[in-house]
């Protein structure tokens, strides 16, 4: 299921943190307790991305790296849904992870993070928790 070899040790990935959270994979609600789907740090999150004053379009299309269940873009989401359309798509490399996620109108996309590749364009991208997993040294 969660099998740490299914994970592409590319350049730029740091296998030593990837290798340290494998036993978490589809734990990290129990282990971290109530950090990562805490709604009011979430909220800071998205205060700190509104007080940017970002320039979006009409039409928004998110992608949340690294989004297990995909609580943060969900959360921008439902925000940025009171003055625009918006498509959320999901990546995360485990799969149980994005099977938390129920909501039919969000792309859930199982896949590592190195070998996406995608024609369309994203107007915002999330990446909570995830850029330590990424080196120089690779």
């Amino acid at each position: 299921m969660n099998k740490i070899e299914k994970i592409r040790f590319g350049e730029k990935i740091n296998e030593q943190n990837v290798l340290a959270d494998a036993p978490l994979f589809g734990k990290w609600e129990e282990t971290s307790k109530d950090y990562f789907s805490n709604p009011n740090i979430i909220e800071e999150l998205y205060s700190l991305f509104e007080a940017s004053n970002p320039s979006l379009p009409n039409s928004i299309k998110i992608i949340d790296i690294g989004s297990a269940g995909g609580l943060v873009g969900e959360h921008f989401r439902s925000k940025l849904m009171k003055n625009a359309s918006v498509q959320l798509s999901i990546l995360d490399i485990v799969k149980g992870h994005l099977d938390k996620n129920t909501n039919e109108n969000t792309e859930k996309i199982h896949q590592d993070v190195l070998t996406f590749d995608r024609e369309n364009s994203f107007n915002l991208g999330i990446c909570r928790s995830v850029i330590h997993y990424f080196s120089k040294e690779g």
